[in-house]
């Protein structure tokens, strides 16, 4: 053997170099890495990035920081001012100063000639103390500075955002009431998808097995639901199964064996109201699933002498199963968010979805209504992953040589499924037509008379017929331009290779917009216009309707800062819904303090008076709505200002007194932590003597609170010597004499 051979035999073999093999892209394939690459793109720009605002806004709130002169500054719910004689007081507490520096937790001071400076590093939030990055202020000779930045020359307040961690989600999870909420949304959520996949596969399963009639006329019947709100179908309920329904009342005594009563207003009108809005994409899917099974499984199951309940469970049960999922997940997520239907015929029985709504436009809370946001989103998560393990599931069970089923002529089959299909049906058309005849009927249940008053919206709060060619205009742009862009975004993400990982995430962005969920008037200073068209608005309707409003009764329900009261620089702050919860207003009455609250109260009420659009003045001493009295007999919120309070309630009534505007027994009080009426004896006593006109109202807002605690308000009448008062018709004052 030749020396080279044997060299090449004795040492490691040699191997060839390793070649890779590299996919070679045309332009057609960097064009669609491209236009995935901008889908998503714009799907994180009108998804994530407000998304993140959501989340910034439940792990961050707002502090106030406001300065009241050089010698008071309000801070996260402190209070640090300086009394006459140089006494320094720490949330109304004095605070020794050592070498012109005070300490208290969470708050340091320098008081010395360079003004008053202030740390403030824990805040009052949600009534607890919690510590924050420092948040600073300092006045000096009318100049303010907070957060080392000088304010204008017109500025004393500002708005700084400090980090709260999970405090919002422990807050939520820790209130049992909005746990409840959890809790119902869960239970509507089961309850509406085991009723809507049952229904949904009845009705798909006739519509694709069998060769009833009228098929198209069903498929069209059961599309109809997508084109209405669930706010639509919730209303032709109570039309319905409301107290004064249809169904209730029998045909209003008509067919009075027919009457029944559902309990509407609660978990039954929401899943009711949840099933009609989730069945047409239910259907959908599920015929899908059914028309895509392979006809040669059923051959063979009938070789073999399968009985056709058989051929049900081990054949097309099966064969569904991932369209059974797919529906299963869609109708939990669709119901578990939506607004409509709970808000509708709810009543008292609270959902998620409307927390939000009582969270950021009742209470103002915008970081509560972002932390339940971000609770709804986790049902997407999850229907997410579990529609990603479906659809491999289902591309790996399908075959190209799939034959379709042609459904066999089976009478029973064909007839029973024609009758459910038919009850289906008939429910469905039953709420379109309840909405459209109610829509037409004059004044429901008193007149059926037939009419299109109620679509003159000329007169109508909200726009009218501009607001509808707006919601036109609008819907028509969003077809034009989102219809193509969705189209050609599901087909980059479903139909094309490559970048799977960019394409996942494309899909999960498409699918998180389903789980992002919306006669007393109130004065709002500055707003008198716009309220007067309201009002104008209402008494036409009211009057279009034959029910002509009776008076307009003002009330405060929002506390502005717009009151010059000689303590600070008069300016503009939020307006506070501050009446929904005690917190609220103890955290708006720290920050202002009680003198500058009352004379924001009654500085607004003297104002509704001046404007001349009210006929009387309701529950004047509202704002000792959450008042008590201490074990000394002393108001816990305004003791040391009562002297303040008296002059200013006063001055509000005599002004009404001159105006001619009627003064409120408002007997709700009796139910409230101040155990009285929300007018005092005294002052009563003074609104008689200024010769007030004096009305009394229940303000109920269940009926069996309708007249309660009369008796209370006879007392007080009787005790201040009034023997008359007065009601309205049409906005006049009709008197009548005690007896």
């Amino acid at each position: 053997m030749p020396s080279d051979m044997q060299s090449d035999s004795s040492g490691p073999r040699a191997r060839a170099p390793r070649k890779t093999l590299r996919h070679l892209f045309g332009p057609e394939q960097w064009t669609q890495r491209a236009l995935i690459f901008l889908v998503c793109f714009w799907m994180l720009a009108a998804v994530v990035l407000p998304l993140l605002q959501v989340v910034e806004r439940a792990v961050n709130a707002d502090v106030s920081v406001a300065v009241f002169g050089d010698d008071d500054i309000r801070a996260a719910g402190h209070r640090i001012w300086v009394k006459p004689g140089g006494v320094l007081y720490i949330d109304d507490e004095p605070a020794d100063l050592k070498n012109g520096r005070a300490r208290r937790r969470g708050v340091s001071v320098s008081y010395n000639d360079d003004g008053l400076s202030v740390e403030v590093r824990e805040m009052i939030y949600g009534g607890d103390l919690l510590a924050i990055k420092p948040v600073t202020a300092r006045a000096k000779h009318e100049a303010y500075w907070i957060n080392g930045k000088k304010l204008g020359p017109d500025e004393w307040q500002k708005t700084v955002r400090r980090s709260i961690g999970l405090k919002n989600f422990r807050a939520y999870f820790s209130n049992r009431a909005l746990y409840v909420s959890l809790a119902n949304s869960i239970k509507i959520a089961l309850g509406t998808t085991f009723i809507t996949v049952l229904l949904a596969f009845v009705y798909a399963y006739g519509l694709t097995r069998t060769l009833m009639p009228l098929k198209s006329f069903y498929r069209v019947v059961a599309m109809l639901p997508l084109f209405a709100p669930t706010m639509l179908y919730g209303l032709s309920l109570v039309y319905l199964f409301g107290n004064k329904g249809v169904i209730t009342t029998g045909f209003f005594g008509q067919l009075p064996w027919l009457a029944a009563d559902i309990s509407l207003y609660g978990p039954v009108g929401i899943v009711i109201s949840e099933v009609i809005f989730t069945f047409p994409p239910a259907m959908m899917i599920l015929m899908v699933a059914l028309s895509n099974m392979d006809a040669r499984l059923y051959d063979a199951a009938a070789s073999l002498g399968s009985t056709p309940l058989r051929t049900f469970r081990n054949v097309t049960l099966p064969g569904v199963r991932y369209g059974l999922m797919s529906a299963v997940f869609v109708c939990f997520t669709l119901s578990f968010t939506d607004f409509g239907a709970p808000k509708v015929v709810g009543g008292n029985y609270s959902v998620l979805a409307v927390d939000i709504y009582k969270q950021v436009i009742g209470q103002q809370n915008f970081g509560m209504g972002a932390t339940v946001s971000i609770i709804l989103l986790l049902p997407t998560f999850v229907s997410f992953l579990a529609d990603r393990i479906i659809q491999r599931r289902q591309v790996s069970a399908m075959s190209a040589c799939s034959e379709p089923l042609a459904p066999k002529r089976n009478r029973a089959a064909d007839l029973g499924l024609f009758a459910a299909c038919g009850l289906i049906a008939a429910f469905l058309l039953s709420m379109l037509f309840m909405a459209g005849y109610a829509s037409l009927v004059k004044m429901w249940p008193y007149d059926f008379t037939l009419g299109f008053w109620h679509y003159k919206f000329a007169d109508v709060g909200g726009g009218g017929y501009s607001a509808f060619w707006n919601s036109v205009r609008v819907s028509i742009i969003t077809a034009c331009v989102g219809a193509p862009l969705t189209f050609i975004s599901a087909y980059l993400i479903d139909k094309t290779k490559g970048m799977p990982q960019l394409r996942a995430a494309g899909y999960f962005l498409s699918i998180l917009p389903l789980a992002l969920p919306g006669l007393e008037v109130d004065f709002l200073p500055g707003e008198e216009d716009e309220t007067a068209d309201i009002i104008n608005s209402m008494i036409a309707h009211a009057a279009s309707l034959g029910a002509p409003v009776s008076g307009i009764h003002g009330s405060m329900h929002l506390l502005p800062g717009t009151i010059d009261d000689g303590l600070g620089p008069k300016g503009d702050v939020q307006f506070v819904i501050w009446d929904l919860d005690a917190k609220i207003f103890e955290t708006h009455l720290k920050d202002r303090g009680p003198k500058r609250i009352l004379h924001d109260y009654f500085g607004a009420l003297c104002e509704l008076i001046d404007t001349g659009l009210y006929d009387a003045l309701s529950h004047i001493e509202l704002i000792r709505k959450f008042d008590q009295r201490n074990q000394a007999g002393h108001s816990v919120y305004f003791h040391d200002v009562e002297d303040l309070y008296d002059r200013l309630a006063r001055d509000a009534i005599e002004k009404a007194a001159a105006a001619n505007l009627a003064i409120e027994i408002n007997v709700s009080g009796m139910a409230r932590p101040i155990g009285r009426p929300f007018i005092s004896q005294s002052l009563l006593n003074h609104a008689v003597a200024c010769g007030a006109p004096i009305c009394v109202g229940s303000d109920a807002h269940l009926p069996e609170h309708v007249g309660a605690y009369f008796d209370e308000a006879e007392r007080m009448l009787e005790s201040a010597g009034c023997d008359t008062l007065v009601t309205f018709n049409n906005r006049k004052q009709i008197p009548y004499k005690l007896t």
